[in-house]
Parts: structure tokens; C-alpha cells; sequence
């Protein structure tokens, strides 16, 4: 289906699948290649996290998001089948030929997108502002899922590239887990801008 249909509002040539086994989101977060200077992000950090919390039963099923409702106008096939409207984000001044940053990614209704309907609703009607709805719903995700969203953005024309798509992700995680009470279990240490970007979204 080429529109997600939510409580929140329609998500126009965008595709969720569910109960994904997190097998397939840790080889995505394995092979996804980042710039080098890419200092904030990193996907093998994730990956590990995840396994380490398999361990314990949680993180084990994985609602993924490909989120195609972008303002860019230009439509495109993701492997030849998913026809999206790539997402348009101005890159940041410090962009060569090999790099492209950009700022904000991900729209706070979208960290919602794994939740039911009700769950939506009570988010809404309780948040004052929706830079909080992504906190909200990772208070009421289940440990045992977790949340994937894939963008698709226009690549720059200057960029030395066959493709007009690069991919950006996102990951929301549940607040709860055994792992957090449990000094015996898991533990993951992250810097703290990471921690302002996954507890407290700043996104527009």
C-alpha cells in the first residue's frame, strides 16, 4: 500500500512493514557506510547494542518504516519496486564533494508510526508540544520492539553519483528495559549528544 494511514494523518508513498526479525535490521545497520567524519552516527554501535539486548529477549521484533511522502516532487523506485517522493533537505555549509550533511531527519509523528491507535491518541492529547511525542512513545513501546525508519533524500546535483537517492535512518528504542535495572545485564554507554537526540527531540 502506497499511503500509510495513521491516526495522526496519511502518509502518502510511504510502506511499513512489521514484525521484522531483528536479523534484518542488524545486517541494514551492518552494511549501511557512513562518511568518516561522521562522529555521531554510527551503525555497528547500534547493531551491537541490539544483539546485546536479544540476549536478554528484548529489541527481538522490529516495526521498519520507508518513509517516501517527501516534498522534493521527484518520484523514485526503491529496488525497483516502492515509488517514493524524495525528501529535500538543504545541506549544511560544510559539504564537499564526497559528503553531504544535513540537519533535522526525522518528523516526531513518525516515532509514533509502530504504536496503535489509542496509544496515539493519548500521546497527542497529553503532549503540550510534539518535540515530546517521541520520548512518549518510546515510554509506551514494548521492550521487545523497537522501531526503524528509512528516508529516502534528494541527492545534490554536484554530488558524483549515478543515483539521485542517498538514504538517511532513524531509530527509536523503548525507554524500558531489564537492562536498566539490572546491573548483571546489558549496559551501553553513549555520548551525550547522542542521548539529547534519542531522549530529547529537538526536531522541528
Amino acid at each position: 500500500n502506497k499511503s500509510i494511514i495513521r491516526e495522526y494523518g496519511n502518509e502518502q508513498n510511504s510502506y511499513v512493514w512489521k514484525n521484522v526479525n531483528s536479523s534484518k535490521v542488524i545486517n541494514f545497520l551492518n552494511k549501511y557506510e557512513i562518511h568518516e567524519d561522521a562522529k555521531l552516527v554510527r551503525p555497528h554501535f547500534y547493531s551491537q547494542y541490539i544483539k546485546n539486548l536479544n540476549s536478554i529477549d528484548e529489541l527481538k521484533e522490529w516495526t521498519v518504516g520507508l518513509m517516501g511522502s517527501g516534498s522534493s516532487g521527484i518520484i523514485e523506485k526503491v529496488c525497483n519496486k516502492y515509488e517514493v517522493n524524495l525528501l529535500k533537505r538543504k545541506a549544511r555549509k560544510a559539504d564537499f564533494n564526497n559528503k553531504y550533511s544535513i540537519g533535522a531527519l526525522t518528523n516526531p509523528l513518525h516515532q509514533m508510526l509502530d504504536l496503535d491507535n489509542d496509544q496515539i491518541k493519548e500521546i497527542i492529547k497529553n503532549s503540550k508540544d510534539k518535540k515530546n511525542y517521541g520520548a512518549k512513545a518510546r515510554q509506551l513501546r514494548n521492550p521487545k520492539n523497537g522501531l526503524l525508519l528509512i528516508y529516502p533524500i534528494e541527492k545534490p546535483n554536484h554530488k558524483n553519483s549515478k543515483s539521485k537517492i542517498c538514504f538517511g535512518f532513524a531509530i527509536s528504542f523503548p525507554s524500558k528495559s531489564k537492562s536498566k535495572y539490572d546491573e548483571n545485564n546489558v549496559s551501553y554507554k553513549v555520548n551525550n549528544v547522542f542521548f539529547k537526540q534519542e531522549y530529547f527531540s529537538n526536531q522541528d
